[in-house]
């Protein structure tokens, strides 16, 4: 089982991973999934009862910004 913290490790290993990556195909998909676990981490603290810890590389407006549907 995961953990909010262990979803924002993962978030940022995924935004990391897309830094290095060529094809822009594939820095787009690290570059959401790095947003999905920020979202699930939000998530999982706001059923705890927890306050997010805001992590500004995978804010879903950077999605948005760089790779615009």
């Amino acid at each position: 089982m995961f953990s909010s913290d262990d979803c924002r490790a993962k978030a940022v290993e995924c935004h990391r991973a897309a830094q290095k990556v060529a094809k822009y195909d594939n820095r787009r998909a690290l570059l959401r999934l790095a947003v999905q676990w920020r979202a699930l981490a939000g998530l999982m603290d706001r059923v705890n009862g927890r306050n997010p810890l805001v992590l500004s590389c995978c804010a879903p407006a950077l999605l948005g910004r760089t790779f615009g549907r």
